[in-house]
């Protein structure tokens, strides 16, 4: 099976004319509604992601549950990171040593940068610039998106009109244009949620099948990202038929 992760190709090379910003410790500082005002369908889908270890908390609320700061936009080295996460392959990143060209990276991510680099994730602005705190825009996500798809950039779509493709595959509901490309951690979670049950162009697998298929279950447990109870149990008995059920349970709201 052809790996997730290599098909990853999210274009920061084109430098979109947008608000630089100081991060703040969870490096989500630009506020996109109140957290009331978010969608139930994006909590819903940021906690089932949350369950199946695909999608991180950013923080925790005074009663313990997860935040995941659904109400906010998000950096394009934080959008880089979900991505990772969601492929399922994130220890990778994480213990990767290769190199990053990076000047304007801090070091807690040279790691993620230098591992994306040499997998032909992202390029940078410049040589040695990522511009990795400049707000995350949904024609550079969606972009990674298509390309986790199989989708080629170019060729199956233009990354400027990405949204073009995303609404005619069921990603997205005509909501992005070339006047509104700003994308919430919220509308983030949604679509990564949609994109569980799509099938990669020329391939045979869900997204969600090939988590499942590959035993990205077991590292997810490993690395104690899986939050959902049945689905540890299921992956430590290593009954690949119940992990498939667990997770189906989780994607449907039935754990």
């Amino acid at each position: 099976m052809k790996k997730i992760l290599m098909t990853i190709c999210i274009v920061f090379a084109i430098l979109s004319i947008i608000p630089t910003y100081t991060a703040q410790a969870s490096n989500q500082s630009y506020r996109h509604m109140t957290p009331d005002e978010v969608p139930e369908e994006q909590y819903e889908a940021a906690g089932k992601l949350y369950k199946l270890g695909l999608f991180r908390e950013v923080a925790r609320n005074g009663d313990g549950t997860p935040n995941f700061a659904l109400n906010y936009y998000t950096t394009r080295i934080e959008g880089l990171k979900i991505l990772i996460r969601f492929t399922g392959e994130e220890h990778k990143a994480r213990n990767n040593n290769t190199y990053s060209p990076f000047e304007d990276v801090k070091n807690k991510d040279i790691k993620y940068t230098g591992y994306a680099y040499n997998n032909d994730m992202i390029h940078g602005v410049t040589r040695t610039n990522l511009l990795p705190n400049q707000q995350l825009t949904a024609d550079f996500f969606f972009t990674a998106a298509l390309q986790i798809l199989n989708y080629d950039c170019g060729t199956d779509y233009q990354w400027c009109q990405a949204w073009d493709k995303t609404d005619v595959i069921g990603l997205t509901y005509n909501k992005y244009n070339e006047d509104d490309k700003n994308i919430s951690r919220g509308e983030i979670a949604e679509i990564l949620f949609r994109m569980l049950k799509q099938t990669p162009k020329d391939q045979e697998l869900s997204i969600i099948d090939q988590l499942i298929e590959t035993n990205a279950f077991h590292t997810l447990v490993n690395q104690q990202h899986v939050k959902s109870k049945k689905l540890h149990d299921a992956v430590k008995a290593n009954d690949k038929d119940l992990i498939r059920e667990i997770v189906c349970q989780i994607i449907n709201g039935a754990d």
